[in-house]
């Protein structure tokens, strides 16, 4: 792991890293607590929306990665 990150990080950054991932952490054991009534049985089951949840992110991520292939441009396109 690259040590340069965390030295150039400050207090408030690492602080704030620190709350979001104890506050996804609370979210993602709490999801397993509560009974859910959804409409279809796999909605019903445990961990089903977290897990649609990163299968979302990582849909997204490797829609932008093929895109950028699109919309791409040479590094002196602007200087014509």
């Amino acid at each position: 792991m690259n040590n340069l990150a965390h030295k150039t990080e400050s207090g408030g950054a690492k602080m704030f890293r620190r709350i979001l991932i104890l506050l996804c952490l609370f979210l993602a054991i709490t999801d397993f607590k509560v009974h859910r009534h959804g409409y279809f049985s796999l909605e019903e089951t445990s961990g089903f929306y977290p897990i649609v949840a990163l299968l979302a992110c990582f849909l997204i991520i490797g829609i932008a990665k093929n895109i950028q292939f699109m919309v791409k441009r040479r590094e002196d396109y602007y200087d014509n």
